[in-house]
Order: C-alpha cells, then sequence, then structure tokens
C-alpha cells in the first residue's frame, strides 16, 4: 500500500509523505489522501480515496486545532456531585469523525485526557492522572470543587499535534451532608441531524429520592457558530433542521 498526499494551496503536486508536504506547504489546512493497492506480484493495483480532512500543522508545545464536532459533556444537572461521572453526550458523532481521520492518515493516533481545573485555579487546566487513553472512557473519580473537560489530540509520527477541548463541566458539589437531594436530567444519546428531518433530545428527570416530579419543560434551540456565538432557532420541543445548519 502506497499513500499519497495533497495540500488545498498545490492541490496538483502529488508528495509521498506528509512531512515533504509540509516543507512546501506549512500553512495547509486540508489534507487530500489517496492509496494505491497493489495484489501480490503486481499485475493489478487498485486506487483508494481520494478523502479530504481537515489538518492543522502544530506540535506537541503548541498544538493546532482540530476542525472537528467538538465534544459535548454529559453530566449530572443541575447538580454535579463527586459521586456523579462525565461521560460524552456526543460520543457517537466524535468517535465516527475520529475513526475517518485515522483511517484517512497512516501513522495518526489519538489521546482522550481528561482535565481538571481548580474553581480557584485561574483558568489552569491539568492532566487527571490515569485518566488518559486512545479510547474513550467516562470518567468517575471527581473531586469537589473542580470544574472537568475532555482533551483529545491526534498526533503523527512527524510530531503534528491537533487538539480540541471539550465544553467545562459545572463546578463538583460533595454528596456528603443531610438533606442532599442528587437531581439529574439524564439524556439520551444523540443521533445525527439531518436537514428537513425533525429532530428531538430526549431527557429524563431523576433523583436518589423514590420520587421525582417537575412542574414546567423548556426547550430552546440554537445554533452554535465556529466562534462559539449562538443564534437562537426555537423554543419547541422539535426543531427541523435547514442547510444553514450543514456543518454546525
Amino acid at each position: 500500500m502506497s499513500y499519497q498526499y495533497r495540500s488545498e494551496q498545490a492541490p496538483a503536486q502529488s508528495y509521498n509523505s506528509i512531512a515533504d508536504l509540509l516543507n512546501d506547504h506549512p500553512a495547509t489546512t486540508r489534507l487530500t489522501v489517496s492509496a494505491t493497492q497493489n495484489e501480490l506480484g503486481g499485475s493489478l493495483s487498485q486506487q483508494l480515496g481520494p478523502i479530504t480532512v481537515p489538518f492543522s500543522n502544530g506540535t506537541s508545545a503548541t498544538p493546532g486545532v482540530l476542525d472537528m464536532t467538538a465534544p459535548l459533556l454529559s453530566y449530572s444537572q443541575p447538580r454535579l456531585l463527586d459521586t456523579d461521572s462525565i461521560t460524552l453526550i456526543n460520543l457517537v458523532t466524535v468517535e465516527s469523525e475520529i475513526a475517518e481521520r485515522l483511517g484517512a492518515t497512516q501513522g495518526l493516533s489519538v489521546s482522550y485526557q481528561w482535565q481538571s481545573q481548580d474553581v480557584n485555579g485561574a483558568g489552569i487546566w491539568s492532566d487527571v492522572a490515569g485518566a488518559q487513553g486512545s479510547t474513550f472512557s467516562a470518567l468517575s473519580s471527581l473531586n469537589v470543587d473542580n470544574y472537568y473537560r475532555l482533551l483529545i489530540t491526534l498526533s503523527d509520527n512527524n510530531n503534528n499535534v491537533v487538539s480540541i477541548a471539550s465544553d467545562s463541566s459545572s463546578a463538583v458539589e460533595s454528596a456528603t451532608g443531610v438533606g442532599v437531594v442528587d437531581y439529574d436530567i439524564v439524556y439520551e444519546p444523540l443521533r445525527t441531524p439531518q436537514v428537513s428531518v425533525n429532530y428531538a433530545i430526549t431527557s429524563e428527570l431523576r433523583s436518589n429520592q423514590a420520587t421525582t416530579s417537575y412542574a414546567s419543560r423548556r426547550h430552546a434551540w440554537s445554533r452554535v457558530a465556529s466562534d462559539g456565538s449562538l443564534t437562537a432557532l426555537s423554543t419547541q420541543a422539535m426543531y427541523t433542521p435547514v442547510t444553514d445548519d450543514i456543518g454546525l
């Protein structure tokens, strides 16, 4: 199997390695990958691809930005207790996009690293010891008065590194105490939205008591731009995606 790489800055030029491509085009933002599979003996060959993926030329010291769907945390709301755990609400989408990138680029590896920040930490995030791996795992060991997030990093054999961080959790509270009621809003896993197909998110209120009830339920749909800004869309239980939502 042989691979060929092209930069959007010189789409007609083909390279046999990403390192050679970056020497000529260090500002590459989109990488096109194709492969040629030769039968044993060389009598037949098959062309695979091309496939184009976002690319950022960063290093372990200064990672580039990983252009993909942002990972979104799923955790107990409105109170996150130290007996709870944190996962991703859009895990299926994130893992699918990661798998696509791993399959498109030879020598690429992924790291899932949970990070924490003390409520008085002045914006400094630290890696959670023992909470890193090449596959995703939910975080279940939480410390009081800490925020948490997930950092996803892709790196290759040439020390090109890109990363993306999830949103931050709320501050963890202690479950110890008289009269503490642990209310959780639990969401079903998210489906991939499709244009013109009604989309709804199913949620349930739970608690550590025998019965749980609520007086009303409100919905607020917003479109999240690449810079994080929000555009209000609807307050109905369902939303029907339109073409403007593609890629967001």
